[in-house]
């Protein structure tokens, strides 16, 4: 006889318990005085506390690993950080940042930030090979993340569009793309396998003129080879509307997979108006090898040409009515919501209540419901895939940063 239970890691992200590079030294920087020049003067470990205030600086961090954070949670906006090769993990904490962030060579954690700009992590290894992470929470990215570390959590934050690579969860985030066309979750590479659930992601729609565009106006693509489960996400108005353009006008576009599962989401109004013969159009396009697509909501809208294209297999989905929205705005159900109870039925994916799993954003167990706003330490990682553990066996907690009891 066997016992299901669940094998699990847990990763906690103490920043907000203040538990951060506790071993190094600490170095403050009043107002008027230059947080570079506190860089300069700091080694790997070290903490920079600075005070509240703009600083008109380009950050640059080089050959060290170091936090900084403001004095007593106050505003500190700076023009842009740039990390090279650090050496560990650059920590930045509650910092508004006018530009861009970039990480070569570095591990990047970002901790209630406000990016106006782009963040970039460059690299999955450091030039001596070692494995390079990133943990981005509870930050705004007001455009494009790009994030090739060899292992990232991306958890509770509001992000236009990214582009990843790695080992990688995907939890929790709104990815709005303002009517900029783009691409919401972009992930690509034969070493990428992503963990995507939780999203809501929307509004990666175009205009009517402007230039021709090639696979853009999608929620999700998933793309050279590489395998990504994609489950209880939000996806709608991703568009073309009035303008030309191929492979556009997508939910989820699956391009190139060596597996890829796809269940208990809600996607509508994905479509190209004004253009024939588009091969989007829909709200998932996939192959039929190496893909299982069950238990989801899918609608049409005026525009649409339907509802999955591809080749691949559509198993016990819903069909939303014509022109109909799931979810609002603020991703809770509409009236009369069909997607409750309807996701998959592995007690895997059943929701916090032990029920079976509702389709969209509030289905599972996997996620926090106050992860965009609490203060307490958050888990960036939980896996709870059954194992089949014989009676009498034992399951491992692997733990990074917490106490275990």
């Amino acid at each position: 006889k066997f016992l299901i239970m669940k094998k699990f890691s847990i990763f906690l992200f103490l920043f907000a318990l203040g538990e951060i590079n506790v071993h190094g030294a600490t170095h403050n920087v009043p107002p008027g005085h230059s947080i570079q020049a506190a860089i300069n003067g700091a080694s790997t470990g070290d903490n920079l506390i600075i005070w509240q205030g703009v600083y008109d600086e380009d950050l640059v961090i080089s050959g060290k690993a170091l936090t900084l954070r403001p004095l007593n949670d106050g505003e500190v906006q700076v023009r842009s950080v740039t990390a090279n090769n650090a050496g560990g993990i650059v920590r930045l904490s509650n910092l508004r940042v006018m530009t861009d962030v970039n990480a070569t060579k570095s591990s990047l954690h970002l901790f209630k930030c406000y990016i106006l700009g782009d963040v970039t992590v460059a690299d999955a290894v450091d030039d001596a090979n070692n494995d390079l992470q990133s943990v981005i929470l509870q930050t705004t990215i007001r455009e494009h993340l790009t994030c090739r570390a060899k292992r990232s959590w991306i958890c509770y934050n509001t992000i236009r569009n990214s582009y990843l690579e790695g080992d990688t969860e995907v939890t929790g985030n709104e990815f709005h793309g303002r009517g900029g066309g783009g691409i919401g979750i972009d992930v690509n590479g034969t070493a990428t396998h992503a963990l995507i659930r939780n999203n809501q992601i929307h509004q990666h729609g175009l205009g009517a003129g402007g230039t021709t565009v090639t696979e853009e106006c999608i929620g999700i693509r998933v793309n050279g080879g590489a395998k990504a489960d994609i489950i209880n996400n939000v996806i709608y108005e991703c568009y073309l509307h009035q303008r030309n353009g191929s492979d556009s006008g997508m939910g989820i576009f699956v391009k190139s997979t060596t597996g890829t599962t796809i269940m208990g989401n809600a996607l509508w109004k994905c479509y190209v108006n004004g253009q024939s013969g588009n091969s989007g159009d829909v709200c998932v396009s996939a192959p039929f090898a190496n893909v299982i697509l069950k238990y989801n909501l899918m609608g049409t809208s005026t525009f649409s040409a339907g509802i999955v294209r591809g080749g691949v297999i559509n198993y016990e989905s819903l069909t939303l009515p014509h022109n109909a929205a799931a979810f609002d705005n603020n991703g809770q159900p509409t009236a009369n919501y069909v997607g409750s109870n309807a996701g998959p039925p592995d007690a895997r994916y059943n929701d916090h209540d032990g029920t079976r799993n509702d389709i969209g954003l509030h289905g599972g167990h996997g996620y926090l419901p106050d992860g965009r706003t609490t203060d307490k330490p958050i888990p960036i990682q939980l896996s709870t895939t059954p194992a089949f553990v014989p009676i009498g066996g034992t399951v491992t907690i692997e733990s990074t940063g917490a106490t275990v009891k």
